[in-house]
Formats: C-alpha cells, sequence, structure tokens
C-alpha cells in the first residue's frame, strides 16, 4: 500500500507537471490582500488534503465558500477564461456628455484593431521562439514597431521624423529551464522567468534544496540558515505585475545577501502566469550591479507546489539553469509625427511601444490612444488647428541609458522650449477584477487609474474634472510625481496622464482585459482637455510652472 506521503508527491507531480500553465493570471485589488496573503499560506494542495480529495490533472483547487450558479467554488482566471470574458457590447458605458458631440467620430472598436496589430508584433516574437519575448528594445520587433507607427504617421498625413539610438550593453537572458525534483521525478516549473539584471547560473546549472521563508521580513530571516539553499519569498503584486512587495519590503535584497545559492519570487496572483519583475522597485532595468545570485520570478502555483513538497518532507530539490549574456551595439528608434498648427507652440502626445509579453495594457492601449488622437486631429483642417500637435513614440520605457526620453530632455532643449503642454497615453483601458476566495472574478466595467495633473490651479482642476465629465474612473488623489513613462517628460512642461497598473508585466497582459469603449471614453476626454487648452494662453496652463531639466536618473 502506498504511503500518504507518496501520494501527495505523486500528486504535486501530477499537479505540476500536466497543468497547461501559461494561459493566464488572477489577480486583484488591494481589498484581497488579507484573504489572499491567508489563501497563500496553504490553500492550494494542502486544501485538497484536508478535503480528502486529490488533484485531476489540469484542474486548479478551490476552496471558495460563495455561491455561483450552484456552485460553491467561483470560477477564475485563467482557467473559466471564457466563462469570465467580457463581450464588449457587455460593458457599462458612459454615454457623450452634453456638448461633447464633436467627439462622437472616436470608434473603440477602431481603436481595439489599432491594439491588435500592434500586440500581433509582440507575439510574433513569441511565435519565432524567443522564451524572452515581446516588443523589446533593441529586437528586430522594436524596429517592427518603429516602422509600424511611423507608417500610421504618414498615412494620416503628419510629418514623421525618425531618430536613431544608439542602447547601452542591454541586459538579455538568452534561455532557461527551472525543475522541481520531488520523489524521484524531475517536474518543470515553466512559469519561471528571469529577474530583470539577474546573474545567470555558472557551470551550467545550480541545484539547491528550496526553503519557504514566507513574505521574506526580517522576522521571516529570523534564526533561518539559507545559505546554499533556494529561497522561496511568497510576494503581493501591490501595483500590478511590476511592484511587489519581495522588492519594497527589502526580502529580495535580503534573500540575495544571505548567501542563498538562488532566489525565487512567488507571484502573489492566484493562478499561473510568468510574470517579469526587477531587482529594484520599478519598473526599468537599471544595469546597476547584476543580482548576487540567480533570479527568478515563479507563479502562484509553482510556487505553492514547492512549498508543498517542503512540507511534505519529501527531500526536494530545484534545479535551475539560465543563460544571460550583455548585448551591445543595438540601436533603437524614437519616431515623431507632426501636425502643424498656427502658433509655434506646440502639444506633445507620448506613448511608449516596448513591452513583455503581449504587451496589451502596457502599452498597445496607449499607443492605439495616441494614433486615435492623431487621426481626429488630422482631420480638422491647418486653419482650426490653434497649436501644432506633436505625437511621440518613444522605445525605451524599460530599458536604461541616455535613450528615448531621456535622450530627447538632453538633446532636444529647443524643442521643450516650445511646448506648452504634454500628454501621455498609457495603460489606458481594463477590466475591473476582484479577488473572491481563491481566484479572480471579472466585472462589466473598467478599474480606476492613476493620474498626474500639472500647471495652474486652472488646468490641475480641468484635468480631473473632464474625467469625471466623461465617466474615466481615477483614484481619489492624484500621484505625487507621474509614474510611466511621463516620469521622463513632467518637469519640462505642465503635463497630465492616467495609468493603470494591474495585468502589466505578465503573460495576461492580453487584449482580453482592455475593453474597447474604455479607450474610446479616455480619447475623448483627451480630447476635451486638449480643446480646453487651446482655449488658454501659455500661462494660464502653467500658472506657477517652470521648467527644469536635471540630469538623467
Amino acid at each position: 500500500m502506498r504511503s500518504e506521503k507518496t501520494d501527495r508527491t505523486r500528486r504535486i507531480c501530477r499537479y505540476v507537471g500536466e497543468r497547461g500553465l501559461l494561459s493566464g493570471v488572477r489577480i486583484g485589488g488591494v481589498a484581497g490582500l488579507v484573504a489572499l496573503l491567508m489563501f497563500g499560506a496553504g490553500a492550494m494542495l494542502g486544501r485538497a488534503q484536508n478535503a480528502g480529495g486529490s488533484p485531476q490533472a489540469g484542474q486548479r483547487i478551490r476552496t471558495g465558500r460563495i455561491n455561483y450558479q450552484g456552485v460553491t467554488t467561483p470560477p477564475g482566471l485563467p482557467d473559466d477564461r471564457d466563462a469570465l470574458l467580457i463581450a464588449e457590447e457587455d460593458y457599462i458605458k458612459e454615454g457623450l456628455p452634453p456638448g461633447a458631440e464633436k467627439y462622437a467620430s472616436v470608434d473603440g472598436m477602431a481603436i481595439k484593431k489599432t491594439e491588435e496589430e500592434i500586440v500581433a508584433i509582440s507575439k510574433k516574437s513569441r511565435n519565432d521562439g524567443n522564451q524572452f519575448w515581446g516588443r523589446i528594445a533593441g529586437t528586430a520587433y522594436d524596429h517592427l514597431t518603429s516602422d509600424y507607427m511611423e507608417d500610421r504617421f504618414k498615412k494620416l498625413g503628419l510629418q514623421t521624423r525618425r531618430i536613431e539610438n544608439d542602447l547601452p550593453p542591454q541586459w538579455f537572458p538568452s534561455s532557461w529551464d527551472v525543475q522541481l525534483i520531488v520523489g524521484g521525478k524531475t517536474v518543470p516549473l515553466k512559469s519561471a522567468f528571469p529577474i530583470g539584471n539577474s546573474i545567470g547560473t555558472t557551470n551550467g546549472l545550480v541545484e539547491a534544496e528550496p526553503v519557504w521563508v514566507g513574505l521574506g521580513t526580517a522576522a521571516d530571516f529570523k534564526g533561518r540558515d539559507v545559505k546554499g539553499k533556494a529561497v522561496f519569498i511568497y510576494s503581493w503584486p501591490t501595483d500590478g505585475g511590476v511592484y511587489t512587495s519581495s522588492a519594497w519590503t527589502g526580502a529580495l535584497q535580503r534573500s540575495l545577501d544571505s548567501g542563498a545559492a538562488s532566489v525565487f519570487v512567488v507571484q502573489g496572483f492566484p493562478g499561473n502566469m510568468q510574470s517579469m519583475l526587477f531587482g529594484n522597485h520599478g519598473g526599468q532595468a537599471t544595469m546597476g550591479p547584476l543580482t548576487a545570485v540567480p533570479a527568478m520570478s515563479v507563479s502562484h502555483d509553482e510556487g505553492n507546489a514547492v512549498r508543498q513538497a517542503i512540507e511534505d518532507s519529501t527531500s526536494p530539490k530545484v534545479r535551475m539553469r539560465l543563460d544571460v549574456k550583455i548585448v551591445s551595439a543595438l540601436k533603437t528608434n524614437i519616431v515623431l509625427g507632426t501636425l502643424p498648427g498656427q502658433r509655434d507652440e506646440s502639444i506633445v502626445v507620448l506613448a511608449h511601444h516596448d513591452a513583455y509579453f503581449d504587451g496589451a495594457l502596457d502599452n498597445a492601449s496607449g499607443m492605439a490612444t495616441m494614433l486615435e488622437i492623431a487621426r481626429y486631429y488630422a482631420a480638422i483642417p491647418t486653419l482650426q488647428r490653434r497649436r501644432t500637435m506633436i505625437f511621440i513614440d518613444s522605445p525605451t520605457h524599460h530599458s536604461p541609458g541616455v535613450v528615448g526620453g531621456v535622450w530627447m530632455r538632453l538633446n532636444m532643449k529647443d524643442f521643450f522650449s516650445k511646448v506648452v503642454l504634454i500628454a501621455n497615453c498609457e495603460h489606458t483601458s481594463q477590466t475591473q477584477i476582484y479577488f473572491v476566495n481563491d481566484g479572480l472574478m471579472t466585472a462589466d466595467t473598467v478599474s480606476a487609474r492613476r493620474w498626474y495633473a500639472s500647471g495652474s490651479d486652472a488646468f490641475k482642476k480641468l484635468v480631473p474634472d473632464t474625467f469625471r465629465e466623461f465617466g474615466v474612473a481615477v483614484h481619489k488623489l492624484p500621484e505625487a510625481t507621474p509614474g510611466g513613462d511621463l516620469s521622463q517628460f513632467y518637469f519640462t512642461a505642465p503635463s497630465f496622464h492616467i495609468i493603470d497598473n494591474i495585468l502589466n508585466h505578465t503573460t495576461t497582459d492580453t487584449i482580453d482585459w482592455t475593453p474597447a469603449s474604455a479607450m474610446a471614453t479616455v480619447t475623448r476626454a483627451y480630447l476635451k482637455i486638449f480643446d480646453r487648452a487651446n482655449e488658454m494662453t501659455a500661462q494660464e496652463i502653467a500658472g506657477d510652472f517652470h521648467p527644469t531639466f536635471p540630469p538623467p536618473r
């Protein structure tokens, strides 16, 4: 008769090895933090054991208590994607406010089509066999995206300019493989993804005993000897797929400094996904010192499978191979499109195009929004355009060095001297998603966005008032300084934006969760802000704002 431990080991192997792991991710709002952290301690395979059952291959274990159509476990992404997908016509929509009929030509489905064309470039990167894939700066897919944007600008009748930038040496993980060895079986951890600036494995492989350190606080490490082991940190995604508790609590650095052989950050999204994290707390690679040991992110489900193996005392091992190279002599391009106006003053609209994975929210949604704004103003005769409109396709939001926005602010000061307003189009539309027990529930509306506005008091009031008028949901308080690509430009001129940070940098950042109707609503609100700004003088927009050009970060 097989022992209970043997049965559980077999279930772990079957659960991890046979499950479809790259189909999606569960995400949600901060309201689920306490419940999720409690869940993360043992609600996956262990709950199945407590219930006396065993997981079937390819099946997620849920322990919900809310009744959904007679089912006591709620649906959740990615397993129940088809059931949770919201049809475009089913989203709650905001009608045009009185007096805004001039913006009726904005077509959400046309914006969505543009977004799909941009995402297709990322899919080509994946389909061409790249393990590290997306619209990544310096790659052929970055150049294809620049070509696409330049072509779209020209077709709209914009005057185009292409500025080539030399990229500094770039960190590239070329290939990797991670395996859980448990009960004599070797099972791939398919969700493992290198953390930005991680070193590679020396001598080909690193194999170590895994150790679970919870959230990785100082208390979690107190009295723990993790030297030479594979440290697993459970990390809460406090602002989507980029910012996680492992960075801002110091857990990742604490692990790197502890003598570990390798480090794995378990993303706190229920389900399975791949996630691109950075060793620092932000969303850009710094190309500072590489991590002291090889470091990877891993999905919630696979991380908990490792934890279960540790709890079962099956003497598990984690084996990893990570090949990393630093690539030099790469190039990228900034693409500008200009619509001349009646004044020498200009309004700049920008969107970055680089992305990890599909990059639908981040930032095909913003690029498509920008192109729709360009289409709208291109249809207006030059004599009716008060100010010149300049559209900037920036290629290096996620890359270090004097490129993209950094290059522009250092080398185009005369250009910025004529700019009276900057608007950033970034992460403009995402389905609202909620934690429900151990799954994620979608809703027929969109999530609220972070926002920022600078300039005169009148202009700073205009921005949120217009968002409210058009039904663009935003956070109660604005950002003190803007995130996203606007962080490279906000000190050069009065500026504004919205930005949503949930699904980005994950394999579930797909077009499924970027409603067309919301992209249309955001576009109309931006248009109204531009039109109102064109009724103001430069001084009325700026108020006490004074441009500065600080050195690059």
